[in-house]
């Protein structure tokens, strides 16, 4: 949220880590609570968003390898699913789902050829 202004649970945070510096333990403790208590419902959607936004991007990647014949994109995309997945199992660990994609993934991981900076090493 750098451009847009502070939520009230950004300025909650502040509060309470404020409220930790100056030593008022209790009154950082209650303000931490408050704020616990708003956001760990939410929990399991912020999952399922990461879950979603893995698939989304998994699904895209091949769908482009198809299209080229084969050729591995840019392989970032496969760190960026796997911290989607890992958040996720993070937050839902007994998500069968998650668990799955995961599965799946660590799969595809290893069937892919070795980037080609590995091919031309064995070269040199």
């Amino acid at each position: 949220m750098s451009s847009e202004e502070p939520s009230d649970h950004d300025i909650q945070l502040s509060l309470a880590e404020r409220l930790l510096e100056e030593k008022d333990f209790f009154g950082a403790v209650q303000e931490s609570e408050k704020l616990l208590s708003e956001l760990t419902p939410h929990l399991h959607l912020i999952g399922r968003a990461a879950l979603t936004k893995g698939r989304g991007l998994m699904c895209k990647t091949m769908g482009d390898m198809v299209k080229s014949g084969g050729i591995v994109p840019d392989r970032d995309v496969f760190a960026q699913a796997w911290a989607a997945f890992d958040l996720s199992q993070k937050l839902n660990p007994n998500c069968a789902e998650t668990k799955k994609e995961l599965g799946k993934m660590q799969w595809f991981t290893r069937m892919l050829p070795p980037p080609k900076s590995e091919i031309a090493a064995d070269f040199d």
